[in-house]
């Protein structure tokens, strides 16, 4: 389990939480550290659909580069080349299992369902 600290330092440690010069959060940056218009705010052509369409496209890459390289390989963003690719994915793994437990929240105050 991870403390706030480490979640501090982790931050630090990664560009994916740097400001940009209008206060917002950094924008997400591709394989090169270059920024991209991608933000975590959907537009007006964003459905559900959609959505989980994207979310399943980046499901097929990440088996791909899983499938690809060896886990102790550095991962190729810039950013977070001090990581293996082993540390990346199971950061993505954390990160999905902490927001689909936000989800269960959510679903719970709305059903009661436990």
């Amino acid at each position: 389990m991870q403390s706030d600290d480490d979640d501090d330092n982790d931050n630090e440690n990664n560009n994916e939480h740097d400001n940009n010069d209008d206060g917002d959060r950094d924008r997400d940056r591709d394989r090169d550290g270059d920024r991209e218009d991608a933000t975590f705010q959907l537009d007006d052509e964003d459905t559900v659909e959609t959505v989980v369409d994207d979310y399943r496209e980046q499901i097929v890459a990440s088996n791909e580069i899983l499938d690809t390289f060896d886990l102790d390989s550095p991962c190729a963003w810039p950013g977070m080349a001090q990581q293996n690719l082993q540390w990346v994915a199971l950061h993505m793994l954390e990160e999905t299992a902490h927001h689909v437990g936000h989800a269960d929240i959510i679903r719970e105050s709305i059903d009661g369902r436990r």
